[in-house]
């Protein structure tokens, strides 16, 4: 039997591109924080749902609530804490909810805490930075590059594993990635990095990065993207599931689709935080 789960990624990614190069580019900003606010959501709600395969019961609507700070302060115009107050918030909150909530013997309070907490900063916070990058100056272009980076970096992985891969990476996480898919991965990547440039260059009129730091950049998104994926893959065969759900067709869930990205986005904000 024909395996159709990458041509259904395929077709459901171009149906979601229009939608995310309209929130990207709008003149209005809340576009772009209502979807990544709701992806964000989504993502957290996933991710609290796979360990809970593991009995771990994390404190769910505090998470859900701190995304949504995360998101609501990363407009400039918008801000009302800083990271660090918004990150002691979160601690002390899900430590509070242990106390009031604790049961001997019936709560494993450790383990609440720490993936209510894990879950805001997997998922939320680089989330939350995107936005924050939009804000700079040519902010969606920039976020346009990665996006293209990390999603050829995972077409050339799984395009070029299939046709070519024999050596297994990492057997024990994902049985399925190979060494060959990993160059092709890079490769891919680079290529994207210098098409998306060249866009930004002729119809944005901006270059974004020299054309050897575009390409040294583009390399270290697609590694990063790589471990990214591999990340995820971790939790999922931790929990024994394929998918971490059937939000988006083709694609399995919100975290299937992101996962790369939930890395490569802070790899950018690093990036341009050290270019400018």
């Amino acid at each position: 039997m024909v395996n159709n789960h990458p041509i259904r990624r395929i077709i459901s990614g171009i149906l979601f591109a229009p939608i995310l190069l309209f929130c990207l580019f709008a003149r209005d900003f809340w576009w772009i924080t209502l979807l990544i606010t709701f992806v964000a959501v989504w993502g957290i709600h996933e991710f609290y749902t796979l360990v809970s395969f593991k009995g771990f019961e994390p404190f769910r609507r505090f998470g859900y609530a701190m995304v949504l700070l995360l998101c609501l302060n990363a407009p400039i115009w918008f801000r009302f804490a800083t990271y660090s107050q918004l990150f002691i918030l979160l601690l002390l909150g899900s430590f509070l909810l242990a106390i009031f909530r604790f049961k001997l013997n019936h709560n494993h309070s450790m383990l609440r805490i720490s993936t209510t907490v894990l879950g805001v900063l997997y998922i939320g916070f680089p989330l939350s930075l995107m936005l924050s990058i939009w804000e700079l100056p040519r902010g969606g272009v920039y976020l346009l590059w990665v996006i293209a980076v990390t999603w050829f970096c995972d077409i050339g992985a799984y395009t070029v594993g299939s046709l070519f891969g024999k050596h297994k990476m990492c057997p024990n996480i994902s049985p399925n990635k190979t060494i060959e898919g990993c160059f092709g991965g890079v490769v891919f990547s680079i290529l994207a990095g210098i098409v998306v440039r060249w866009i930004a260059l002729h119809f944005f009129v901006t270059a974004l990065f020299s054309p050897f730091l575009n390409i040294l950049f583009s390399f270290g998104i697609s590694v990063v993207a790589q471990l990214g994926d591999l990340a995820e893959s971790i939790l999922k065969r931790e929990v024994r599931v394929k998918d971490s759900g059937n939000t988006y067709t083709g694609h399995g869930g919100i975290l299937d689709m992101i996962d790369s990205l939930l890395f490569t986005i802070p790899g950018l904000y690093l990036i341009l935080k050290i270019y400018y």
